[in-house]
């Protein structure tokens, strides 16, 4: 099930990260109590909160047993969240979810590689290549009433994707609802390529007939790199 959330660098992306793991990073959290423990439908339970350029993507997976039927899953998913919004979470948990992300936050940048990454994606997606600094203060203010609040504005009564993968011929353990997904082949032509192709030439050959468009933009003028002063 994906439902669509916060793009990166917004506020609210912190406490999604802080709700998926509220939701099932242990094996006390609802959603694993409910759907492993108390209903042996899986054997773990994924939720977690991705943020991309434009948008996010909120995803609660489970990879059920052998022959269950996923409205089962569907159907302890939809009680896992309730138990949450009945019982909610403690101020302990959230301050340990807290201090783990900062922790992930700053080992995401032990070596010189991670922190050269970092510092071009803030400074490309951000125009501040400092911004991690920020970033751990943002987690460490997350509060309680944030985290509720993603889940009311975000997945709570929102609409979602739900994908049924399910094994061939057993189509039955679906979603009811679910509507089958076309799946189609194009064929490669083998022995079409042109190994004698000098440097500078472009090779030419016959391409494999398709129904997408695979055309290619034209080259646009190189930018000029302008070193900045250190």
């Amino acid at each position: 099930m994906v439902f669509l959330t916060a793009e990166n660098y917004h506020a609210d992306a912190y406490a999604l990260d802080i709700l998926a793991d509220i939701l099932a990073g242990s094996k006390s959290s609802p959603l694993y109590k409910i759907i492993v423990n108390e209903k042996k439908l899986a054997p773990n339970v994924q939720v977690s909160q991705q943020s991309k350029e434009l948008a996010g993507e909120f995803y609660l997976r489970v990879r059920a047993n052998a022959d269950t039927k996923l409205n089962d899953v569907k159907s302890a998913i939809e009680e896992g969240l309730t138990f949450f919004e009945k019982y909610g979470f403690t101020d302990k948990e959230l301050m340990r979810i807290k201090a783990r992300l900062e922790t992930n936050l700053y080992s995401g940048i032990e070596n010189i590689l991670s922190k050269a990454q970092r510092l071009g994606d803030d400074n490309e997606f951000r125009g501040d290549p400092g911004y991690i600094v920020k970033e751990a203060t943002l987690i460490k203010d997350v509060s309680r009433a944030d985290v509720v609040r993603v889940c009311n504005k975000y997945t709570k009564g929102k609409n979602y994707i739900t994908t049924s993968f399910d094994p061939k011929g057993q189509a039955g353990l679906a979603v009811t609802g679910s509507e089958l997904a076309k799946v189609w082949i194009e064929p490669v032509v083998q022995g079409l390529q042109n190994e004698n192709v000098a440097p500078g030439e472009v090779a030419k050959f016959e391409k494999t007939k398709t129904s997408h468009d695979r055309s290619e933009p034209g080259f646009t003028e190189m930018p000029s790199f302008k070193m900045p002063a250190v």
